[in-house]
């Protein structure tokens, strides 16, 4: 029994080419040609020329490996062959139809397939038997002369299948007119993939993480809904894990707030943070996006405090004292400014006096104080307390990241991670590199395959260290592999590069972590892997791919 390309059944030939004269070829050929045999069926091709590309069909294409090649043609029905080698049917009106001389159609077929294997690397066709026939199942015996191309010795008809091995092989002896090789397996394997190729066309992750983007964005809006089911609570903390929509929230509660006209001020701790939230809130009247600190200057400078001339008075104490101190002052020096409500983003990153501070920012005892955090971003180790009144309402639902990113970063959230509703999403991938050099060196591979292989977008990928930029493997770094870095936040088309610590808050489809070693905090791997939407490479020591 011949091997046959594609394994069809008479219904399916029929299904597909509605000839059941292909059919009655196709299971002869089947049944009686033996194991060694390799038979495709319905083979197309294209043929490139000066003239311009035409496009074809063979049959059946024979491959003996004892033998060689044939081209075999079929032929159904009732044909009609005039002067000049013009073949024709009736049609079932009684019409005449011209059809294409089959046995010119195996010579075309023939000698474009034999050009296309030629191309193969490691094929040589000189050594080969290529020949062409062509079959008419419906007619019993041989009609007679159809032309000087189209001699019975390649002719088969119904007769012909009752022993149709004896008749392959006396048309392959009809073409073999010199020495001729053996074909050997792996020939003939090459041979068909190269005509019916196997191959799994998925989607690139290119088109993966925007398919996925749209879903997170979708699932992210409908968190909204939370708004409405609290939108007359006056005090209330929003808990969620990473990727919850905590942020999406808060600023869309700032917009509400704003939109009734109530002086709103919405505040974090992150610098590139506050940045975002004041480019998506630009030009909405009543509502002010800063962060903490900065509110704590404006307050000063408006109250006329004096602020540390000297760079060096810049350090913790200045940030977690001085300046909330400046605030408290300036605070009493204008009564009349203050706001209707107050929304804070990220509130795990304030120390709990920080919290007393904007209460005095409300206008009366009744204003809106709405804050959103996640203790496992808590990476500054502040306590925990909520001010009076407020309540606690839970978000459990990732709705950011895929369930793989979700899965990987859970076993270092402190407490509940909630579950993902999240696209399923490709593998977290894991890069070993010992020293500065060889992480940039895997850096550059990752982004030519995500970008150059994959298709993401240089402005959908960033690089996030695990240090400080200034300690870090990417350090003094303008380039790596072909792609060059900037800072996060300057212009021009190179690959974004930041801290955690910076990046803390905001999120991209895709994201490369370095700087990993065993030393890597739990909390901070946890806010590096959850800024990934899609897309998570984790690069650094072995002991710091930690994967539970």
């Amino acid at each position: 029994m011949a091997k046959m390309i594609p394994e069809l059944t008479d219904e399916q030939i029929l299904a597909a080419h509605d000839s059941e004269a292909e059919a009655r070829v196709y299971q002869s050929l089947r049944d009686q040609l033996s194991d060694d045999v390799t038979v495709l069926y319905s083979v197309p091709w294209i043929e490139t020329s000066k003239s311009g590309n035409t496009d074809g069909e063979t049959d059946f294409l024979v491959i003996d490996p004892s033998r060689g090649i044939l081209a075999l043609e079929v032929k159904g029905g009732t044909s009609e062959v005039g002067p000049g080698g013009r073949w024709s049917t009736r049609g079932a009106n009684g019409a005449i139809v011209p059809i294409t001389n089959p046995f010119q159609q195996g010579v075309k077929s023939k000698n474009v397939l034999r050009g296309q294997i030629q191309s193969i690397p490691g094929v040589d066709t000189d050594s080969m038997v290529f020949g062409h026939c062509v079959a008419l199942p419906d007619a019993y015996a041989s009609p007679g002369n159809l032309g000087l191309d189209a001699p019975n010795d390649i002719l088969l008809v119904e007769g012909d299948f009752e022993s149709v091995e004896s008749k392959i092989n006396s048309i392959f002896e009809y073409w073999s007119d010199r020495e001729h090789r053996m074909l050997p397996t792996d020939l003939v394997d090459l041979i068909t993939s190269r005509i019916f190729p196997r191959q799994v066309i998925g989607p690139s992750l290119g088109v993966e993480v925007r398919s996925a983007e749209e879903r997170i964005i979708e699932l992210t809006k409908q968190q909204c809904r939370y708004l409405g089911f609290l939108r007359n609570q006056r005090r209330v903390c929003i808990e969620g894990s990473a990727g919850t929509g905590k942020t999406v929230l808060a600023l869309e509660k700032a917009k509400q707030l704003a939109a009734d006209g109530v002086p709103t001020l919405l505040t974090c701790f992150n610098n590139q943070l506050a940045a975002r939230l004041a480019l998506a809130a630009e030009n909405i009247e009543n509502l002010t996006v800063q962060t903490f600190h900065d509110t704590c200057v404006k307050f000063a400078e408006e109250a006329g405090l004096e602020l540390p001339s000297d760079s060096s008075g810049f350090n913790s104490e200045f940030f977690d004292v001085k300046l909330p101190e400046l605030m408290l002052r300036a605070i009493d020096l204008v009564p009349d400014r203050r706001f209707g409500a107050v929304v804070i983003d990220e509130a795990q990153d304030l120390q709990p006096e920080w919290w007393e501070l904007l209460e005095l920012l409300l206008d009366d005892d009744e204003g809106w104080l709405w804050a959103f955090r996640d203790s496992g971003q808590n990476l500054y180790g502040r306590k925990a307390e909520l001010p009076a009144r407020m309540l606690a309402f839970p978000l459990e639902e990732n709705v950011r990241n895929t369930q793989k990113i979700h899965a990987a970063a859970a076993p270092f959230a402190p407490g509940d991670h909630g579950i993902c509703i999240g696209p399923d999403g490709g593998d977290v991938r894991y890069e070993f590199a010992t020293n500065p050099r060889a992480v940039r060196s895997v850096v550059g591979r990752v982004l030519h395959q995500l970008i150059n292989d994959e298709g993401l977008k240089r402005e959908d990928v960033i690089v996030l260290t695990a240090t400080s930029t200034a300690n870090s493997a990417m350090a003094g770094a303008e380039r790596v592999g072909s792609f060059d870095l900037k800072a996060f936040g300057e212009d021009g088309s190179g690959i974004a590069v930041e801290s955690v610590w910076r990046f803390k808050g905001l999120e991209r489809p895709a994201v490369i972590v370095t700087d990993l070693t065993e030393s890597t905090r739990d909390a901070l791997r946890y806010v590096a892997m959850t800024r990934a939407r899609s897309v998570l490479v984790m690069v650094g020591e072995e002991a710091g791919l930690r994967r539970d």
